[in-house]
């Protein structure tokens, strides 16, 4: 199982970087990202890299559907990681920034085939994007327990 989860997000991730013809205006937008995250403290004592693809679906001028998947690891040791797939739906605030929130849930794969998952937890955000570049901090919190034992990240991307 933990193969097979790791191939489909491995080639998930290489498909996203092939190159993609430009167009002039298009109404979806793909970033590939490289962020970190720690936990509610902010004593950065213990922290995790993360590496994903986010797709940013423009619905109408001022709203945005992103569903998102990423790697999330710790020191990039891959013996033990997370894959955090999300969807999100962003409010624009004129022509590059963005905030919003959606639902998120991460799924522990490590070596001897154990797999395991939380449970659907908030996740919101705010941001700033142009046409090739996107930043954004965020945060991850149970729903059952709101903004305590929450996870803070920083994640930036670059569109392709």
């Amino acid at each position: 199982m933990k193969r097979t989860v790791i191939a489909v997000a491995l080639i998930c991730l290489l498909a996203g970087l092939a190159p993609k013809p430009v167009q002039a205006e298009t109404d979806a937008q793909l970033f590939a990202s490289l962020g970190l995250m720690t936990d509610d403290s902010f004593k950065f004592k213990d922290f995790l890299w993360h590496l994903g693809l986010n797709l940013d679906f423009t619905l109408n001028d001022f709203l945005m559907l992103s569903p998102e998947i990423n790697l999330v690891t710790r020191n990039f040791k891959f013996k033990t990681f997370l894959l955090e797939p999300a969807v999100l739906l962003n409010l624009k605030l004129g022509d590059s920034f963005f905030f919003g929130a959606g639902v998120s849930k991460f799924m522990v794969i490590s070596e001897g085939d154990y797999f395991g998952s939380t449970d659907v937890a908030l996740k919101a955000n705010i941001g700033f994007f142009d046409e090739h570049f996107k930043i954004r901090i965020y945060v991850i919190t149970p729903f059952d327990d709101l903004f305590k034992n929450s996870l803070i990240g920083l994640q930036a991307g670059l569109s392709f």
